[in-house]
């Protein structure tokens, strides 16, 4: 079982990506949460995951571009995007959006198969400040 921990969005470190989008990140044994601070204009390179990803913008208002639509979401709106769906996003104006990824990357074998549980055994925590490769917010 991890470890009970509890935390504050106002005590963690804020990572700067760019100079128009940052974020605080905090994962845990099977999932990865992100708070995301995006400038108007932000944008984000079309990618994908192996883990499906749920995008709650808290203020302000994002255009997620997929291959086949475009869906802006604003102020109070979630969108959920199932795993290995390629997509681009640009803020419209400047928002704050809470990412909620699972499973979390690193339960991932390196052909994105979920790895088998430790039965109880944690697996080493990664550093909250180390850089994430690429562009996955």
């Amino acid at each position: 079982m991890s470890a009970l921990e509890k935390t504050s969005w106002k005590t963690m470190e804020v990572e700067k990506l760019n100079d128009t989008i940052s974020r605080q990140m905090i994962s845990g044994e099977n999932a990865k949460l992100s708070q995301l601070f995006l400038k108007r204009g932000a944008v984000v390179p079309r990618h994908s995951h192996v883990n499906e990803q749920y995008s709650w913008v808290i203020s302000g208002a994002m255009k997620f571009i997929f291959d086949d639509r475009e869906i802006v979401a604003g102020a109070g709106e979630v969108l959920l995007i199932p795993a290995h769906v390629p997509h681009s996003v640009v803020a419209m104006e400047d928002t704050v959006d809470v990412d909620f990824f699972a499973p979390s990357p690193r339960r991932l074998d390196p052909e994105g198969r979920c790895l088998p549980s430790t039965l109880g055994q944690s697996l080493p925590q990664r550093s909250r400040r180390k850089r994430s490769r690429g562009m996955h917010v």
